[in-house]
């Protein structure tokens, strides 16, 4: 009998002794490093830790007002910049004839 390729292929013996295995628990090797050192176990990802928050640091309102103002006439620059140069380019094309 021919298996197809999706179905699942047959576990080895070694594979289902693994399965039996209790996961929650460390592996031998880092359980004894453990108990060896007298180290408590470090936390991994996931586990809790204290979360700590940093607040931004607050800028006086006039240096914000004057970055975003000069930001915002950099940017209708630029755009004035690329209408002209669209205006251009269409220019051209109408004198190549397309």
């Amino acid at each position: 009998m021919q298996r197809s390729p999706f179905s699942p292929r047959p576990v080895s013996n070694h594979q289902n002794m693994n399965k039996e295995k209790d996961h929650t628990s460390m592996p031998p090797a880092m359980s004894e490093a453990a108990q060896l050192d007298g180290r408590p176990r470090r936390k991994h990802v996931g586990e809790s830790m204290p979360v700590v928050e940093r607040r931004p640091v607050l800028e006086p309102a006039e240096d914000i007002n004057e970055s975003a103002d000069a930001f915002i006439k950099r940017f209708r620059q630029h755009l004035q910049l690329q209408r002209l140069e669209s205006i251009e380019n269409y220019k051209q094309m109408l004198a190549r004839g397309l």
